[in-house]
């Protein structure tokens, strides 16, 4: 017997490109994982290890390119139970879709050279290939350790190549550094296809690897975790163009000790400590003042700084609308999952209430057939008083009908023997009663016509 995922949320990577038919876009998808962790079993998903999917939900799960990381509610499919090879016996519950990330998964990813790497190095120069588009987060393992969250940034350098850039996840806060096995990690594999064909049929077959661990997991490791607060080039840009910003009022602070120095001298109130003390002071503030323009003519003359803080213009805009975009799809994803939630609970309530009706129909069912059955008893019992009345009825009329055919033969025989007393009686009453009326009278005829003669 094979273990049903049916009603189960799954994590499933895009398994090949979308195809249309009857005017709907279909693809196949991979199933890897259930929401705690454990990897799915093949044997769980007949003929092809293969889900069905109808595209349907955001409009980046229809723009899902092979190996995405999607979850999906399993149910079955129109072709369940059928032994075409062709054909899956389980799909993705439409708008149950949603991309793979917060608050189920984050992934972990290793920059090239992995322990050569300095965590100071993964916001400016680490890259990332990879041959399917990340997660939105994800943590960079650093040698043993794991370091993050990251944002990503990804573009596809050409067909099943993706290039990922990371980002901090928020600009005012350290990132977590996390020892060796803090975190339990789960690696799967799906073996997609880059084109139109499932990847059962599909020559071309492209394999990608993922290293995970539950969200769940991660959020729980944090309080013991270390932190590392990280700086990207632009950032420090930003620190020093600060600086500069207070160079003004430094300079009059140095003009201000000055001042207090030639005035302290010509009063003569001032003791000679105090005159070492103010000048060593308006010493190094002239000192930094000369350091940070300096500094300030290098950027200058690079032409550096303009475009970096051009550039830091558009990150900072970029910025603000990814987090806002992730914020949407944050949301977007927890009101998917409360419904997906809700629509679960409402299915097993009707669950509840189907099992109820069929309960109560067997109930009503043996009621009726109990009743039946006694009825059918009463009337076999009638039947068989009736049978019994009838059969009484018969042998007393079969006696009766014996009684009267006695009867009739004594008669007959009685009869036959007085019949010659009983014509020379009426023989002899004969004009007796031809005078009260009784017998009428023809004249010319014979009276005693149509008797016999004696």
């Amino acid at each position: 017997m094979h273990k049903s995922y049916t009603g189960q949320q799954l994590l499933l990577a895009v398994g090949q490109k979308s195809f249309e038919a009857n005017g709907y876009e279909f693809t196949t998808l991979v199933p890897l994982m259930t929401m705690s962790g454990e990897s799915v079993r093949p044997e769980g998903f007949p003929n092809r290890n293969l889900v069905w999917f109808k595209l349907s939900g955001p409009l980046e799960v229809k723009r899902a390119r092979p190996g995405r990381l999607l979850i999906g509610l399993i149910e079955e499919s129109q072709q369940f139970g059928t032994s075409d090879p062709e054909k899956d016996h389980f799909q993705v519950r439409i708008d149950s879709a949603s991309i793979a990330g917060y608050p189920n998964f984050i992934q972990i990813l290793q920059p090239p050279g992995g322990a050569a790497v300095k965590p100071d190095e993964i916001l400016d120069r680490a890259e990332v290939d990879l041959p399917c588009e990340p997660m939105a987060m994800v943590l960079v393992r650093i040698g043993t350790h794991l370091i993050g969250p990251f944002k990503t940034e990804s573009e596809e350098v050409h067909e099943g190549k993706w290039r990922v850039r990371f980002k901090k996840a928020a600009t005012d806060r350290p990132v977590n550094v996390f020892d060796n096995g803090a975190v339990a990690t789960h690696a799967v594999q799906a073996e997609v296809s880059l084109d139109g064909s499932s990847p059962a049929r599909s020559s071309d077959l492209h394999s990608c690897v993922y290293e995970l661990a539950l969200w769940s997991d991660f959020t729980a490791a944090q309080p013991s975790a270390k932190t590392l607060r990280l700086s990207t080039e632009e950032e420090a840009i930003s620190r020093i163009a600060k600086e500069i910003l207070t160079r003004a009022k430094r300079q009059e602070l140095i003009r201000d000790l000055k001042e207090l120095g030639d005035v302290a001298s010509k009063t003569g109130n001032a003791a000679p400590e105090d005159y070492t003390l103010l000048e060593r002071v308006v010493a190094r503030a002239e000192g930094r003042t000369r350091s940070v323009e300096a500094l300030i003519d290098v950027i200058v003359e690079s032409g550096r700084f303009e475009s970096l803080i051009e550039q830091s213009v558009s990150n900072e805009v970029y910025r603000r609308i990814e987090e806002r975009a992730l914020a949407i799809n944050a949301e977007a994803q927890e009101k998917a999952a409360e419904y997906t939630r809700d629509l679960e609970e409402k299915r097993k309530d009707l669950e509840r209430i189907s099992d109820d009706i069929d309960r109560r129909r067997r109930q009503a069912n043996t009621e009726l057939e109990l009743e039946l059955s006694v009825k059918r008893t009463q009337m076999e019992q009638e039947l068989a008083d009736l049978e019994g009345l009838a059969e009484m009825v018969r042998e007393d009329s079969e006696r009766q009908r014996e009684e009267v055919e006695g009867a009739l033969e004594g008669v007959v025989e009685r009869f036959a023997n007085g019949r010659e007393a009983v014509l020379r009686d009426f023989l002899a009453i004969e004009p007796i009663l031809e005078r009260v009326g009784l017998i009428p009278t023809c004249a010319g005829s014979d009276s005693r016509e149509g008797f016999p003669r004696g």
